[in-house]
């Protein structure tokens, strides 16, 4: 029993060593001897060293060309424009629509034409022809009659303004007796191209009393008074200086004396 186990196991080993020794030779490759593997290359000296891989070169940096300098703009004046806006489904409908811009410009000073109103036109009128006083002296031109008034003679004339409208009016003809003609007068202004500036011609027409101082036996006429009407204007000169003419027509005992009158007035009391 133990020699049988020592020449088994001398057999085993045998075998063991024939096979290994038949695994450590090397079987021929068909195109001839095996080539020598390397399993690290980069450790053999021997083997070239592969070239180093192309890089490509970094493309150069372009330099940016210098910022043109902006010059100084100046302000330009602001002009009113007028903005239309579109709405929304003219946008929707024409992409293409933009703001429109339109100069403006204002309306010209000829087309405004401003209404005129009469009760600031005569509130004016009265403001720039307020009433004013004269007194001055003239001549007498007799057209008819047998006083004074019918005759040539001195003249003084007066105007005393009682308002916008009326005034008192005393004169007194004089040359051997004397006639003296005391008419209420409505007054009333012609105004000139100018509104602000006060009207020349002054218009007036009114009625009053006369009486004369002439008594002596020869005249038809003694101490006679009787009614009168008379009518002129006043023809301002400037601020102080006034040219009147005026008609009267007095009736003394049934008959009419008629003179006409020019005389230059000084105004006061302004």
């Amino acid at each position: 029993m133990h020699r049988f186990s020592t020449v088994t196991l001398t057999t085993l080993m045998g075998s063991i060593l024939s096979v290994g020794a038949a695994m450590a030779t090397p079987m021929p490759f068909p195109e001839g001897p095996a080539p020598q593997l390397n399993p690290f290359p980069e450790l053999d000296k021997s083997a070239p060293i592969p070239p180093a891989p192309a890089v490509a070169p970094e493309p150069a940096i372009a330099e940016e060309p210098p910022m043109a300098t902006v010059a100084p703009q100046t302000e330009v004046p602001k002009t009113d424009s007028k903005v239309e806006f579109m709405s929304f489904a003219d946008v929707a409908g024409d992409k293409s629509a933009t703001l429109l811009l339109e100069p403006y410009s204002a309306p010209t000073a000829a087309a405004i034409v401003p209404r005129a109103n009469p009760e600031i036109a005569q509130a004016r009128n009265l403001f720039v022809n307020r009433p004013f006083n004269y007194v001055g002296g003239g001549i007498n031109l007799g057209l008819s009659g047998n006083s004074d008034l019918g005759g040539t003679a001195w003249s003084i004339i007066s105007r005393f303004a009682l308002s916008n409208t009326l005034s008192l009016r005393p004169a007194a003809i004089i040359n051997k007796n004397a006639v003296i003609t005391v008419p209420l007068t409505y007054d009333f202004a012609l105004p000139g191209a100018d509104a602000f500036e006060p009207a020349t011609i002054h218009p007036y027409v009114g009625g009053g009393i006369m009486f004369t101082t002439d008594d002596t036996a020869l005249s038809p006429v003694k101490n006679n008074v009787g009614p009168m009407i008379t009518g002129g204007l006043d023809l301002r000169l400037d601020d102080q200086w006034v040219l009147n003419a005026g008609l009267n027509i007095g009736f003394l005992g049934g008959d009419a004396e008629i003179g006409a009158v020019i005389g230059v007035g000084y105004i006061f009391g302004r």
